[in-house]
């Protein structure tokens, strides 16, 4: 039997379900988001989120509000006051750029953009003798820029060239060796004394822990990441999800999915296949 108040919101504000749950807000601190199939859905949030907190004394700042359709969905214009909001296909929350298309690809690259900046702001510490010391202070103030949020990234081929690439760059750097040199990566990973690059090993580390932590607890974190959204997928090749990077280090299929989040409810277990996927084995 079906929750009344449940059906209610839904056909009210037209909202996006997960596993037949509606969904119509999600918060963050101080942030809300609204969800909506439809404009008018949509409109309907926003006059009711305005009105209550208008009783609470708290007044919507039209200017900080935006809207974001997503890539298959006509505009919508909503209006608070008169006045429309503005509408966009991208914005920037908490350092991380939320695309409206769901591509994480234009975040990867400013965050190694932001990472590149500041290499290369820092040329006096790269210019002296210590590579010990300046290998610390680039996994200490270099590598964290680069990965800032990268637990919620998506990797294609293309982004992992792009970081594999950007690591070689850092160390070319520090050791102060010029592209003219044409020097093979990797003989600059053995004067570093390393086996294979670290950047991606970093990322997946992360990625792998923060999906543990969300699996081993039954809150809205898992019904996004596990729930299934009504309707049809389009025409065309399935784009990759976040899930697939998972299964993929892991060494699970497509088909064990789930079995990668049964592997997490063990702390010891999940934490050793996270090390196995992770650690650098040598070619055959």
């Amino acid at each position: 039997m079906r929750d009344v108040e449940a059906e209610d919101t839904e056909d009210k504000y037209s909202a996006i379900k997960l596993n037949g749950n509606p969904i119509t807000e999600l918060r963050y601190a101080d942030d809300t988001a609204l969800l909506s199939k439809t404009t008018e859905g949509l409109n309907e949030l926003m006059q009711n989120v305005k009105k209550f907190s208008q009783n609470k004394n708290l007044l919507l700042n039209a200017k900080k509000t935006k809207v974001m359709d997503s890539d298959k969905s006509p505009a919508s214009s909503i209006l608070i006051d008169n006045e429309a909001l503005e509408n966009v296909s991208h914005f920037n929350y908490l350092g991380a750029n939320i695309e409206a298309d769901g591509k994480i690809t234009p975040d990867i690259r400013k965050r190694l953009a932001i990472a590149t900046s500041k290499l290369k702001s820092m040329m006096n510490i790269w210019k002296s003798q210590s590579t010990p010391l300046k290998m610390r202070i680039l996994k200490s103030c270099i590598f964290p820029v680069a990965t800032y949020g990268c637990e919620t990234w998506t990797l294609t081929k293309k982004d992992v060239e792009k970081i594999d690439a950007f690591e070689m760059k850092c160390y070319r750097k520090i050791l102060r060796i010029p592209w003219t040199a044409r020097r093979p990566n990797q003989t600059i990973l053995q004067e570093l004394g390393m086996k294979e690059r670290q950047l991606l090993k970093n990322i997946k580390q992360l990625k792998l822990k923060y999906f543990g932590h969300v699996v081993r607890h039954n809150n809205l974190e898992k019904l996004c990441l596990e729930g299934a959204v009504e309707g049809r997928r389009g025409r065309g090749r399935p784009r990759r999800r976040w899930t697939q990077d998972i299964s993929d280090w892991l060494g699970f299929s497509v088909r064990e999915a789930t079995a990668a989040s049964i592997l997490a409810q063990d702390r010891d277990g999940f934490r050793s296949a996270v090390w196995e996927a992770t650690s650098y084995k040598d070619p055959p």
